[in-house]
């Protein structure tokens, strides 16, 4: 008696996130050799439904059905005087039954073909996931969305694993050395990349913008990579540009980093509140007391922000009801964790 395993049963039950990124390969592998992965990628379209399940014998029933709904229209129009006129009726040629026969015979053989192709390909499905992903699953019960559904089930969604995506494939620039042969290394990259496409789909230009400003920022600004990376979206590039600003400035307050000279922004924004080009050229003087001189010079700004009608302290104010305290999720992390108590205090305040 043989003990083969059929393709099918080669692949192994999927248990989850841990091992669902080798049984999807080997499930596609299974579903492309009967033609159902065109139907997970939208190549074979669902066909319409027919209109009968067995097509008729004989063209002459199709005429005898034709003449019949005519029969019926023309009672129902009887016992309703207001309808609008049926037009002459045409009976049906012999010539053009047969040529209808032959269409709806096509249409069935049509969906039957279809709607076996996706059945066979849900069943096999199913009996390779486990009771627990079954249960996931819910009522699904047509291919593509069952497909979609594990793949967000059990696919890493976050921009963390955009990262690890992404740090496996920029590892390899520049991994060939001069003389060895590039196959190995061009089989790493395209492999690679396509695992990416695989399982997040195709990077535009904004998250590689993205990924480049919050990938190795360096230990003292990790507030806003560690938000980033939870996310299930990339923020904005603009977004992301605000808070790794405001996160370095709010430290640089704090007096909890001191950046080189080359680590600050090359900005002049009076809302970074960074030293500006001016001013960095006396920063050979000499002074008694630096930290004294900034607490000065931060103390006169204030003095100029109007008061905030909405939490009545002293900020900067672009447009109206631009308040970090009363709109916490406008500002950056590193904020809403020093400002927690204006945030409360707003909150009081408003009730």
């Amino acid at each position: 008696m043989s003990t083969t395993k059929t393709s099918l049963e080669a692949i192994p039950l999927l248990k989850g996130r841990q091992n669902y990124t080798s049984w999807s390969k080997q499930m596609e592998s299974h579903l492309k050799a009967s033609n159902a992965w065109e139907i997970i990628t939208g190549e074979w379209k669902r066909p319409s439904k027919p209109s009968y399940f067995e097509a008729p014998i004989r063209p002459q029933d199709l005429i005898a059905e034709h003449r019949a709904r005519r029969q019926e229209q023309e009672e129902a129009q009887a016992e309703d005087p207001d309808a609008t006129p049926l037009p002459p009726y045409v009976q049906l040629s012999l010539r053009e039954a047969k040529e209808e026969l032959e269409y709806i015979k096509t249409h069935i053989e049509q969906w039957k073909r279809w709607n076996k192709a996706e059945r066979t390909a849900i069943n096999d499905i199913n009996s390779r996931i486990s009771d627990t992903c079954r249960e996931e699953l819910g009522s699904l019960d047509d291919l593509k969305s069952i497909w979609d559904r594990l793949k967000v089930l059990y696919v890493e969604s976050t921009c963390g694993t955009w990262v690890k995506e992404l740090n496996a494939l920029v590892k390899l620039i520049g991994g060939r050395k001069a003389g060895e042969n590039p196959d190995e290394w061009m089989r790493k990259v395209i492999t690679t990349g396509r695992n990416i496409k695989d399982n997040l789909g195709d990077i535009n230009m904004d998250i590689f913008m993205a990924y480049i400003l919050t990938v190795n920022l360096g230990d003292d600004l990790t507030a806003t990579t560690t938000e980033t990376y939870r996310q299930s979206e990339w923020p904005s590039v603009d977004s992301i540009r605000t808070s790794i600003s405001e996160e370095f400035q709010s430290k640089l307050n704090a007096g909890k980093t001191k950046p080189t000279v080359s680590a600050r922004p090359d900005n002049d924004d009076p809302k970074l509140n960074l030293t500006t080009s001016s001013s960095r050229k006396r920063r050979g003087a000499r002074l008694s007391s630096p930290s004294k001189r900034q607490d000065n010079d931060g103390e006169k700004k204030r003095q100029g922000w109007p008061i905030c009608p909405l939490c009545g302290d002293k900020h900067p104010i672009k447009k109206e009801g631009d308040c970090y305290a009363a709109r916490p999720e406008t500002a950056s992390v590193a904020w809403r964790e020093k400002n927690q108590d204006k945030i409360e205090a707003y909150k009081k305040k408003s009730q």
